[in-house]
């Protein structure tokens, strides 16, 4: 089974595993205080929100708008049974993995507010720990849908950050390779032309003209064949930019984290390693809020000018002394000393109040 049809199997076990509930379960729940007992039309209402479940990979607000209103009209009728509502919690949790936090917890407010006040209304003597209940479950859920989504963020970036370190190998094997063909064969062949038209001059004969023009030849097909290499290598590895980072500051807004980016519209070229370089700088940085400080409001910040600068900067860190940590691990020293290759600075640490900044700066020569 292919990675791509596992996600959609999964949703439809568990839409099927809620329909045999709705439909086999619930008409049985018995009636108890002043609530009503679920009959053929509840487990149809169940039914629904269940199916409505199938839309959160098309349309995330339209499914949890089907459940809530599915489940509304079941409590607003007076149905007892707290077994219906599983698809509400369901709902939560996947919209949470498809939206940026800010919508989730507006959803499950929303949900908590209307069970909660549908049971009150329609059931008077339902007691204060019911209505509790029904807010904890709903608080729990989207709990349980921030951290499914941080893990798999965390998961889908440490495998984003395998295939670039694959690639990379790749093409410094690639650019190896041709290096050596270019230094020892290239050197060979350059050596035989030499000697060759020194005895076609000295001894003139057709076979030393042969020997000279094939070594020509060679060396130019030789030339030819480490272009084509080193070319390849350079397209070996995804080449990400600036203009990228709409897209990157957008998988991160699903990944939970809430980004604001400032850059202007248009960009004049930028040169390649430069570009590269600073894709990085703000991957690297909000890569960090990811695994350090999670919710956290995050700024990204393109000024260009005589010279390029990109910051990225945070308020997740509470103290100074753990934003300090961030900046102790291997990738922001790497990052340091891939952008200090291009020409650039990088200046990271915490903030003065609280949260961490990361600052890379490219001097006039930044434009291509």
């Amino acid at each position: 089974m292919t990675h791509a049809r596992r996600p959609a199997v999964v949703d439809l076990l568990i839409v099927g595993a809620l329909l045999a509930l709705m439909i086999l379960a619930v008409p049985r729940i018995p009636a108890h205080g002043d609530g009503r007992a679920p009959d053929w039309f509840a487990a149809v209402l169940g039914a629904i929100a269940s199916l409505a479940l199938l839309l959160r990979r098309v349309n995330p607000w339209a499914m949890v708008l089907g459940v809530g209103l599915a489940l509304s009209v079941y409590l607003a009728l007076g149905y007892a049974g707290s077994p219906a509502l599983l698809p509400a919690i369901v709902a939560v949790v996947g919209f949470g993995l498809e939206r940026p936090r800010r919508e989730l917890y507006a959803v499950t407010a929303a949900y908590a507010v209307a069970f909660g006040l549908w049971s009150v209304v329609r059931m008077p003597s339902v007691e204060i720990g019911q209505v509790a209940g029904v807010i904890i479950w709903a608080v729990g859920a989207a709990l349980l849908a921030d951290v499914l989504r941080s893990r798999t963020e965390r998961r889908r970036s440490a495998e984003r950050e395998a295939a670039a370190a694959r690639q990379q190998a790749l093409a410094d094997q690639q650019l190896a390779v041709a290096r050596d063909l270019h230094d020892t064969i290239g050197h060979q062949l350059t050596v035989i032309h030499v000697q060759a038209a020194v005895l076609e001059r000295t001894a003139p004969s057709e076979a030393a003209s042969v020997i000279r023009a094939s070594a020509a030849t060679a060396l130019d097909e030789l030339n030819e064949i480490v272009r084509s290499m080193r070319a390849q290598a350079a397209t070996t590895v995804a080449r990400h930019g600036v203009t990228d980072l709409p897209h990157l500051v957008e998988d991160a807004r699903r990944g939970g984290v809430n980004v604001d980016l400032r850059m202007p519209s248009q960009l004049p070229p930028i040169r390649t390693e430069v570009d590269v370089a600073a894709y990085r700088l703000v991957q690297e940085g909000l890569t960090n809020v990811l695994r350090y400080a999670a919710g956290a409001d995050v700024e990204v910040t393109v000024v260009a000018g005589r010279e390029l600068r990109i910051t990225v900067s945070d308020n997740g860190t509470r103290d100074r002394e753990t934003a300090a940590i961030r900046g102790a691990g291997h990738g922001l020293k790497g990052l340091a000393e891939r952008v200090t290759a291009t020409g650039g600075t990088v200046d990271f640490g915490p903030r003065a109040a609280r949260g961490f900044r990361l600052d890379g700066r490219w001097g006039s020569g930044w434009q291509a």
